[in-house]
């Protein structure tokens, strides 16, 4: 069985090759065209997601830190409200310390006067004092 390239002439075989490299460099062409930016599409994507995660950690990290400052002046508020509530208690041990004893001296006070006073009447009654 003969082969239709066998009734061809060197000129049409050389065409045909030609033609046959052309299609195949084209293909091949479109081809690396369409992997190259197939490749370059994903690289920005790839790109766009690390700038995308990037970004989201430093959210995170300054949530973090926010939270930090937060739990920091919280804290300082519950050591600045127990020292106050400290010198409170403190200043109302000190009145009452006070309170008590001018209470302590008015008693005093009092239970002179009323020796004294029991003292004048038994020289009264004793005719010491007139």
């Amino acid at each position: 069985m003969s082969d239709k390239r066998d009734f061809l002439s060197d000129s049409d075989r050389t065409d045909d090759l030609s033609e046959d490299l052309s299609t195949g460099a084209s293909n091949v062409g479109r081809d690396l065209d369409r992997g190259a930016g197939n490749l370059a599409n994903d690289a920005d994507d790839t790109v766009d997601d690390l700038e995308d995660d990037l970004d989201d950690l430093d959210d995170d990290a300054d949530d973090a830190v926010d939270d930090l400052e937060d739990d920091a002046d919280d804290a300082a508020d519950s050591v600045n409200n127990t020292a106050d509530d400290v010198a409170d208690r403190a200043d109302d041990a000190a009145d009452d310390v006070k309170d008590g004893s001018k209470n302590l001296w008015e008693k005093i006070k009092d239970k002179a006067d009323d020796i004294g006073d029991g003292i004048k009447k038994l020289l009264i009654k004793r005719n010491f004092l007139i």
